[in-house]
């Protein structure tokens, strides 16, 4: 399970938002997998995603690592230490 807390480090509040939890979620040693779905083809309608979010989105990401080049540690998320194993009497 994924403590809140690394999602609070996500500085994305939109599209970018994936990107950068994907990343943050690496940084602190958390396992990714892809698991593949199929969706349906859009039937009706369009996509409401416009080049704006696109360019954006770029300049977000491109952000992101700057950041994390220069200030990792405001991306590290402290994780609890392992429980001592109990002791028999």
């Amino acid at each position: 399970r994924i403590p809140e807390r690394v999602f609070e480090r996500v500085p994305a509040r939109d599209y970018a938002f994936f990107f950068q939890s994907l990343h943050i979620l690496i940084l602190n040693g958390f396992s990714v997998a892809e698991v593949p779905i199929t969706l349906p083809a859009r039937v009706y309608g369009t996509s409401k995603m416009v080049f704006r979010d696109v360019v954006r989105g770029f300049w977000q990401l491109l952000g992101h690592a700057v950041n994390c080049r220069f200030h990792r540690h405001r991306f590290m998320v402290e994780r609890p230490a392992a429980a001592a194993p109990a002791r028999r009497a």
